[in-house]
């Protein structure tokens, strides 16, 4: 359990902090009550490939539960995402199913998540997103640091878990 911890908790607290830190970066500079900044909200940058828009997001990942009655939503994302996070967290330290990279790409996951609860309770349950992404009139639709390891944390574990599994098949196959 030590080793797994010794890979977990930096991934976990690192990712907090960064995604905390480029938050308080786009208030900073892009809210209304922040100081003045540099950048224009809604600059674009990479022949308008990356643009940086403030937006404060009452629901989860792009939008998705914004619209929920409001004692659903603080339900959901102020005890319910918290006390997930804290428990599969537990669950990934002591289980024998995460080993390795997969406890550092977990700790990651669920960093991300932790950090867009600590924005819900800072930031009157909603999260700061600042990033959008695409290519002309296909656009992604606004987000943060913290979505970003969610999403590549996500496919990392789908991906190595189909790669693991060919390499299971293919010692199998051999005996």
């Amino acid at each position: 359990m030590k080793a797994k911890l010794k890979l977990f908790l930096p991934s976990f607290v690192a990712v907090i902090i960064i995604d905390q830190l480029t938050k308080w970066w786009a208030w900073t500079y892009f809210h209304p009550n922040g100081s003045e900044g540099a950048i224009t909200p809604g600059s674009s940058h990479l022949f308008g490939t990356f643009r940086l828009v403030y937006a404060e997001n009452p629901g989860a990942f792009l939008g998705m539960g914004d619209s929920l009655p409001p004692i659903i939503s603080t339900a959901i994302f102020m005890y319910l995402i918290p006390l997930a996070v804290i428990g599969f967290s537990f669950y990934v330290i002591r289980s024998k199913e995460f080993m390795g990279r997969n406890v550092i790409i977990m700790g990651s996951v669920l960093a991300g998540g932790f950090s867009n609860v600590i924005d819900r309770y800072y930031n009157d349950a909603h999260v700061i997103d600042f990033l959008n992404v695409g290519i002309g009139s296909l656009r992604s639709g606004i987000f943060n640091v913290a979505d970003m390891f969610v999403m590549f944390g996500v496919i990392l574990i789908i991906l190595f878990m189909y790669l693991d599994g060919e390499k299971l098949k293919k010692t199998q196959n051999e005996t």
